[in-house]
C-alpha cells in the first residue's frame, strides 16, 4: 500500500482563491511577455523600434532577418 504524504497547513477556500488568481496572473504575465517578443521579432525587426531593443545594425539585420521571422 502507498502512503500519502498528508499536509499539516490546510488552505481556506478564500487562500486556495488566492493562489488560482495568483497563478492565472503569471500565466498571463508569461503570455504577453511572448507576444511581445513574437511582435518585435516577426514585424519589427528592421525597424528603428526593432534595432534600439535588440541593438542591431542595419548590416546585421539584413543577415539575420530570415532567421528572426522562424
Amino acid at each position: 500500500m502507498t502512503a500519502m504524504l498528508t499536509s499539516t497547513r490546510k488552505l481556506t477556500p478564500l487562500g486556495e482563491l488566492n493562489l488560482v488568481l495568483i497563478a492565472n496572473v503569471l500565466v498571463a504575465l508569461v503570455a504577453a511577455l511572448h507576444a511581445c517578443f513574437l511582435i518585435l521579432e516577426m514585424f519589427l525587426w528592421d525597424k528603428p523600434q526593432g534595432l534600439k531593443v535588440f541593438r542591431n545594425t542595419p548590416d546585421k539585420v539584413a543577415i539575420t532577418k530570415v532567421l528572426a521571422a522562424n
